[in-house]
């Protein structure tokens, strides 16, 4: 069993900056709140220990934000993620309810532990998918990427490290993705297919 992200709603907001402790060392984080994205939030990386957590968009628009949480990074060797993405029960809910395909657009990151490089969230998901099948011997998929940067991330990730560093280790960080981010999604769906 692999451990899930960690989570905290221990968070202060003060002269326009989010403070909270990183989730790995416990070193004090902060970020100014207007640099924060107001959808998707930002992911923090922590300058002592360079552990990755996400904060949520909603940090900026809710003066008093409750229920609000900061997710932190895992550190996982790449030859693992497919495991760990299928034994995730945050990634099983959001696959139950039919929608894991969101984690192409929001929710679902990797980043090298190393240099902190973050792949592309649409190879990851064609990634775990692929990994997956091979492991069961089941074949490979076709990977259809759409940029050299995306064949990158791809063979990286198939070679099991990193293309720029070498490291074979990732922080990642999956969300359960809210009914206001699935509207928020479908609504730019649709208006890219127009």
């Amino acid at each position: 069993m692999f451990a899930e992200n960690p989570i905290t709603k221990d968070v202060t907001l003060k002269d326009g900056r989010i403070f909270f402790k990183c989730l790995t060392c416990r070193n004090e984080s902060s970020f100014p709140l207007e640099k924060i994205d107001l959808i998707v939030g930002v992911n923090v990386i922590c300058s002592k220990c360079n552990n990755i957590s996400h904060v949520p968009g909603r940090y900026k628009s809710v003066p008093t934000p409750a229920g609000l949480i900061i997710t932190g990074g895992l550190k996982l060797p790449i030859e693992l993620l497919s495991d760990w993405y299928f034994e995730n029960p945050t990634i099983v809910s959001t696959i139950g309810k039919g929608i894991a395909d969101y984690y192409t657009d929001y929710g679902f990151w990797a980043f090298c532990a190393k240099c902190n490089h973050k792949f592309m969230p649409s190879v990851l998901v064609s990634f775990v998918v692929h990994q997956s099948m091979s492991k069961r011997g089941s074949g490979g998929t076709l990977f259809m990427g759409n940029s050299a940067a995306s064949k990158k991330d791809f063979d990286s990730l198939s070679s099991s490290r990193c293309m720029q560093c070498k490291s074979k280790e990732l922080i990642v960080i999956a969300l359960e993705i809210t009914d206001f981010m699935c509207n928020i999604i479908e609504a730019r769906r649709k208006q890219r297919s127009e």
